[in-house]
């Protein structure tokens, strides 16, 4: 549906590559918070960027006001980045496994930072 809708991203960034890849013209954006407010104000129809920080701002900034869709076009994943052979690698890696283990834990802190799923 976005070749027919108006479409807003953010300016620079691998969404605006990608829509740009797809021949999907966008109106391009200097930050989610802009972008965001253009579709709470029907300036644009629809907001492409990073599914986890849209749904971020939309309980934070923008409850009630857009709805982020479940759609992800190319899914990716996040990395934490650390010096080479950097002594917390094994302590971060523990840490985060054990808080994504548990799924009590795990779902309260996605629901505290990205709403209700």
């Amino acid at each position: 549906d976005l070749p027919k809708v108006r479409v807003g991203t953010v300016a620079h960034s691998y969404s605006s590559k990608y829509l740009h890849e797809h021949s999907i013209g966008s109106r391009k954006f200097s930050s989610i918070t802009e972008g965001l407010d253009a579709v709470k104000k029907d300036k644009i129809d629809a907001f492409v960027y990073d599914h986890t920080i849209l749904k971020y701002f939309a309980n934070k900034e923008f409850k009630n006001d857009v709805v982020i869709l479940d759609s992800v076009f190319n899914p990716q994943t996040y990395g934490i980045a650390l010096p080479t052979n950097s002594t917390l690698r094994e302590s971060i890696n523990r840490v985060l496994l054990k808080k994504k283990m548990d799924e009590f834990y795990w779902k309260g802190l996605i629901e505290k930072y990205l709403g209700k799923q």
